[in-house]
């Protein structure tokens, strides 16, 4: 996975959908199902994130100068970024 998401995402400090919405009960979730879980520190989740209190969606962003790669972030809906899978 790691391999495709460098050849497809190569830029850096890029944010891509990857099929996880803020619900209105304030959770996340997987558009397949599912919830993951925001505490911090999280494994998945930036340091910040999530941080805007609106219903929005998560992302998967690329922040090679950090000490992972990627991290979960959320932004909203309406922005137009790439995707790994999208809501129909």
């Amino acid at each position: 996975m790691r391999e495709y998401l460098l050849k497809n995402f190569p830029t850096p400090y890029t944010l891509f959908w990857i099929g996880l919405i803020h619900a209105p009960d304030s959770t996340w979730q997987w558009l397949g199902g599912g919830t993951i879980a925001t505490t911090h520190p999280s494994p998945f989740w930036g340091k910040s994130d999530p941080n805007d209190p609106e219903p929005n969606c998560g992302g998967m962003y690329l922040e090679p100068g950090n000490s992972y790669w990627y991290h979960l972030a959320d932004a909203p809906c309406a922005k137009a970024y790439m995707f790994l899978c999208k809501q129909t």
